[in-house]
């Protein structure tokens, strides 16, 4: 398994020579935030395709690459599916509860009793446009999701021809943050994403995944460094892998 010192030495080895010893050192909180940084950008490249043009089903690699970050969630519970006034005339909505880890939705299915529905994802401008067109309004086969917040958590809005009773869906969850060490040990007002504990996710014992996150946490590094400006950070926020 990848210990946080291997993590830790293999960091400050590339950024260390990247910069000659140049730079001032970096504590574990400030090398967890990089790492941490760069594992998000790393999984949304390679979700989004902006690795090498190589996304989520294009290759076997990529799939290894995001599988343990896959996950399925079963929503029927009464209390995470609640019907609310409808926003488009004529057909039902329901506002359902999902998992505070979900970040990318790839498939789903919404159930009205036994029968599944097709769920089509849908913008607010899109709404606008097909909300009055017969053939490709809500049916027995399909249904419509909106997203949106409820006080700070995502919800999910399905649009059917009743309320649905039961949506399952698979989705790529948030990374967990990459913590070298006890935060706290540091400061006691200090932490990344909420948490202070030491905190190696399992599947950087992948190693070309921790290769590529400790490559871009150093670029990321190295360019605050070097070039701690505006411009700079918004270069990099558009950055493909």
């Amino acid at each position: 398994m990848t210990t946080s010192s291997e993590i830790r030495d293999r960091f400050n080895l590339q950024y260390n020579n990247v910069l000659s010893g140049a730079a001032p050192g970096l504590d574990d909180y400030e090398i967890s935030l990089y790492l941490t940084a760069a594992y998000k950008e790393v999984i949304y490249n390679s979700y989004s395709g902006n690795s090498k043009q190589e996304s989520v089903d294009t290759s076997e690699r990529m799939r290894s690459l995001l599988s343990p970050l896959i996950t399925t969630f079963d929503i029927s519970d009464s209390d995470d599916i609640t019907p609310i006034p409808t926003i488009v005339p004529n057909y039902f909505t329901t506002e359902v509860a999902v998992d505070s880890t979900t970040w990318y939705i790839l498939s789903e299915t919404a159930y009205l009793n036994n029968n599944a529905l097709k769920v089509v994802p849908i913008t607010y401008d899109e709404l606008n446009l097909i909300k009055g067109n017969p053939f490709k309004s809500p049916n027995k086969f399909r249904a419509w999701r909106l997203d949106r917040g409820n006080n700070g958590d995502r919800v999910v809005l399905i649009i059917s021809i009743q309320p649905i009773t039961r949506y399952t869906y698979s989705c790529v969850t948030l990374p967990a943050p990459i913590i070298l060490s006890d935060l706290t040990l540091i400061s006691t007002e200090l932490s990344i994403n909420g948490y202070t504990a030491l905190s190696i996710p399992k599947e950087l014992s992948n190693d070309w995944l921790l290769t590529k996150i400790i490559n871009r946490a150093c670029e990321l590094a190295t360019k605050d460094y070097k070039e701690n400006n505006l411009n700079t950070q918004l270069s990099l926020n558009t950055r493909s892998e």
